[in-house]
Formats: structure tokens, sequence, C-alpha cells
């Protein structure tokens, strides 16, 4: 007789946005359940691949900028508008990459530009590819 949150949010249909960047979280975070548990609600929608590579890229771009502004002293407002973003995602970003250094954030785009390569040569299974990447790096 009542209607709870937690039951709404389960019939309801998240937006890609939202749903990426929770996966891409849970990643940043190790948690591999969760980012695979959004990743095939992702797959099972019809998302391609190689678009969720391309937006996983965008978003370890923009925390890289977020590491790099920092580290050379900004503060959360100076690095916001240096990226013309929204304070709360250089907080939310600047929580993200506590932990990288801008090396391994250098490294993660590199491999996701051989893994957009491999993709689109067909050297690996976009499938595979994506998923082999998302457990290294929730691990």
């Amino acid at each position: 007789n009542k209607i709870y949150l937690h039951d709404v949010e389960a019939l309801t249909p998240k937006k890609l946005d939202d749903n990426i960047f929770d996966m891409i979280d849970a990643m940043f975070k190790k948690n591999s359940n969760k980012a695979f548990r959004i990743y095939n609600d992702l797959k099972s929608l019809g998302n391609e691949p190689v678009s969720l590579v391309s937006i996983i890229a965008t978003q370890v771009r923009f925390l890289y900028q977020i590491l790099v502004l920092s580290n050379k002293g900004y503060n959360e407002s100076n690095i916001a508008n240096e990226l013309s973003a929204h304070p709360f995602r250089v907080r939310m970003g600047m929580e993200k990459v506590r932990h990288y250094s801008e090396y391994e954030l250098e490294e993660l785009l590199d491999e996701l530009s051989k893994l957009d390569i491999q993709i689109k040569t067909g050297d690996i299974d976009r499938f595979v590819g994506l998923e082999l990447f998302i457990l290294k790096m929730s691990n």
C-alpha cells in the first residue's frame, strides 16, 4: 500500500548519463561488481561499447585536467572556472582522483585510446575489450 523510493528507482529507467557515471564511479572505487552490473544494464539497453569507451575517456580526461590543475595549486573554484565546469562536478572529480597520479590517469587514457583502435579495427571483440578494461580498472 506504500510506494517507496527504491521501488520507483527499480521501475524507472535511468538515463545513459546517470548509468555511465555511476559505472565510472564504481570503477574508480574499485567496485567491480557494481561496475559490471551497470555495464550489463547499459549493454542490455543496446549501448555500444565503442560509445561507452568514448564517454569513459572523456570523463578520465576531465579527471586528469582536475588533477593537473590541483597539483598546480588551483582550488576547486578556480578549477571549475578554468574548465568551465560546475563546482560540484569538480568536487566529485577531486574525490575520485585523490588516490591517482597524473601518470596513472595518462596510462588510463592511453589504454582507452588503444582499446578504441583495437575495437574499431576488429583486433578485439568490442564487448570483451571493454569488459577487460572495466575488470582491470576496478580491481
